[in-house]
């Protein structure tokens, strides 16, 4: 992927891709940390900002609730007015704390340096939504899981700001976690379709005011289109439908009608953002993508949490385990259950009776009850998550994302890509063989070490030289081999003489031996037992052991002459194969030297001329007309690259008398200059 225009304009350097092997705009890491730790300090400190309004609207809930207590008349109402008003003042916080934080985001996110517009969108996607999550979510947390659990009991009280926690309704925390969810979501999706019926029509009047239009003149279809307000693409979009998601996945066992709200909202979002991007937009440019990036994640973390979210809502928000733990231990039929909800105050906190909710003795410590419901509420947890996420794992299995009809025609048309692929690398490689003999022919048919761009040779000979050298090249490689068996053969005969002459040596030591003992045995035999019967054996014996001794000398003499012709014969292999090297060496270093250098010559000022050009137009349109042209730009370029390959496809199938590839570059680069120049 190419480096983002704002990433190569402010990279202080330039280093080579160790993939592309191309120097590219880079930024070094050491410059870019600090960027990074700012980015991630702002967040934290917005998200600090968050938590402040949060208790900011905790304590106006409870400071606006005691006066509404105070008077009779407000007195039942008392709490839902507070929480209401309060849920009203949070959504007001929350939807302007989400507007500067995008902006800010935004800003954070350029001056981070990304080189990639992947990582780009994906960084700013995480830490707009992060902040969001906080901003939407936390609250209504705080509602569903903390408010009402560390309140105390009558005399031991625990206070905030000097004020006391506050403690959820006698229905419990449920209700007002509902209500504060429908003001919450209702009304974000209210004020967002508000902005987008109004927004689009106040910045196409500002816009139409500042490029002063001209009424009484006829206008082109372009010059309409440039009146309208500028797309601002999809990310707001993906981030309210994603928001929209957590609202009726994470809590939906609170507020069941969520889902049913959204889809009411859906279907009015649909025809207000029909009527955006087709009356009020510029037409958005197309642009084609592997998936939705970092937002798939997103959902699927978003998933998980609201498993584990609607356990805990379920175990210890809702009632649903105290009364079925109360059915199976006390009475089926929950009589008596209110009443064995509330405990006693202790003895010396008031000055009358007093009942409040929770599960404690007289003296204030929890009941065994409580300690059973406890543990009741964590095995439903862990078992309702097991469940869940065991049924989610087996649909994941037996629904396929893909169809196998589906997945049959990708894996085909896999294989017909990759067949298309290896005829045309073949093609390829062929054409780039003849060019390179014809060039090689074109340097020494010449004698020159210039760049050679037209020749006034016949194309036909040059050819014919060309492949006739090529054959020598390719021969030469499999000489060399046969050669290189042949002293191997020659050394093993070699090694074998060599132990042929110690078997023969030691032969002749033995016989030595044995004559030189025979003739001191016989001449014994003769002064002291005197056996004439023996004696004619004896005299053959000393005339055989002097006859061997001469016929193993004469083989020696054999084999060493024999052992001098092969090491000659190997002498004369190893200067052949030595001939040949050199022969071989020369023709790659030299046909190889020249190709690279005129290739690279021929490249280098090719990418020179195009880098300049493409600069100088990258300037022209960064500075007027930016994503237009950028649309334009690629669309051309891959129109061009396409029309290229099919034409040098054509172009290398075809030819079989002439080549004339340096003619063909330069026309098709005038070409796809000329086009860039149409399309700007």
């Amino acid at each position: 992927e190419r480096p983002r225009p704002e990433y190569a304009a402010k990279a202080p350097t330039y280093e080579e891709n160790p993939i592309t092997r191309v120097k590219e705009p880079y930024f070094p890491p050491r410059k870019r940390l600090p960027r990074i730790l700012s980015g991630i300090a702002v967040i934290i400190i917005m998200m600090t900002l968050v938590m402040i309004f949060i208790v900011a609207v905790i304590m106006y809930r409870v400071l606006v609730s005691i006066p509404l207590f105070q008077h009779a008349s407000t007195r039942p109402r008392a709490q839902l007015i507070a929480s209401f008003s309060s849920a009203i003042v949070n959504l007001l916080c929350i939807m302007a704390l989400g507007r500067v934080y995008e902006k800010l985001a935004l800003k954070m996110t350029q001056w981070e340096m990304h080189r990639t517009q992947t990582e780009f969108e994906d960084q700013l996607t995480f830490k707009v939504f992060l902040f969001q999550f906080v901003n939407f979510y936390s609250s209504i947390i705080y509602i569903a899981f903390f408010k009402g659990k560390f309140v105390g009991y009558p005399g031991h009280y625990t206070t905030f700001f000097g004020l006391r926690s506050e403690d959820c309704n006698n229905g419990g925390c449920l209700v007002e976690l509902a209500q504060q969810l429908a003001v919450i979501m209702i009304g974000k999706q209210m004020i967002n379709n508000a902005q987008e019926i109004i927004v689009p029509k106040v910045k196409a009047f500002f816009h139409r005011m500042k490029i002063k239009v001209d009424k009484s003149r006829v206008q082109s279809r372009w010059e309409e289109d440039y009146q309208l307000i500028e797309n601002e693409g999809l990310f707001a979009e993906y981030l309210e439908m994603v928001l929209q998601f957590g609202f009726i996945t994470i809590f939906v066992a609170a507020f069941p009608l969520a889902p049913l709200f959204a889809l009411l909202n859906n279907w009015v979002e649909i025809r207000l953002d029909a009527q955006k991007f087709v009356s009020e937009t510029r037409r958005p440019v197309a642009d084609r993508a592997q998936d939705i990036g970092v937002w798939f994640s997103i959902m699927d973390g978003l998933a998980q949490i609201a498993v584990i979210s609607n356990a805990f809502l379920i175990a210890f928000t809702s009632e649903f385990l105290p009364r079925l733990l109360y059915q199976y231990q006390y009475n089926w039929n929950l009589e008596g259950y209110t009443n064995f909800t509330l405990a006693m105050a202790p003895n010396g906190t008031l000055s009358q009776p007093c009942r409040y909710k929770g599960f404690r003795d007289n003296e204030g410590n929890y009941t065994m009850f409580f300690w059973h419901l406890l543990a009741v509420r964590l095995a439903f947890v862990i078992a309702f998550e097991h469940v869940v996420f065991g049924i989610c794992r087996l649909i994941d299995i037996l629904v396929p994302d893909v169809p196998e009809s589906l997945s049959l025609k990708i894996k085909r048309e896999r294989y017909l890509a990759k067949q298309a692929l290896a005829d045309t690398d073949t093609i390829m490689q062929w054409a780039d063989i003849i060019e390179s003999s014809v060039f090689l022919a074109r340097l020494f048919s010449e004698k020159t070490r210039a760049i050679v761009i037209a020749s006034s040779t016949s194309d036909v000979r040059l050819l014919s030289i060309g492949l006739v050298m090529l054959l020598l090249l390719l021969l030469l490689l499999p000489t060399a081999t046969i050669l290189l068996l042949l002293l191997l053969l020659l050394l093993l005969l070699l090694l074998l003489l060599l132990l042929l002459r110690l078997l023969l040596l030691l032969l002749l030591l033995l016989l030595l031996l044995l004559l030189h003992h025979h003739h001191h045995h016989h001449h014994h035999h003769h002064h002291h037992h005197h056996h004439h019967h023996h004696h004619h054996l004896l005299l053959l014996l000393p005339l055989l052991l002097l006859l061997l001794p001469l016929l193993l000398l004469l083989l020696l003499l054999l084999l060493l002459l024999l052992r001098y012709l092969l090491l000659l014969l190997l002498l004369l292999l190893l200067l052949l194969l030595l001939l040949l090297l050199l022969l071989y060496y020369y023709y790659y270093y030299y046909y190889y030297y020249y190709y690279y250098y005129y290739y690279y010559y021929y490249y280098y000022y090719y990418f020179y001329y195009y880098y300049y050009y493409y600069y100088y137009y990258y300037y022209y349109y960064y500075n007027y007309y930016y994503y237009y042209y950028y649309y334009y730009y690629y669309y051309y370029y891959y129109y061009y690259y396409y029309y290229y390959y099919y034409y040098y496809y054509y172009y290398t199938t075809t030819t079989t008398t002439t080549i004339h590839s340096e003619r063909f570059r330069a026309i098709m680069a005038l070409l796809y200059l000329q086009r860039i120049a149409r399309a700007i």
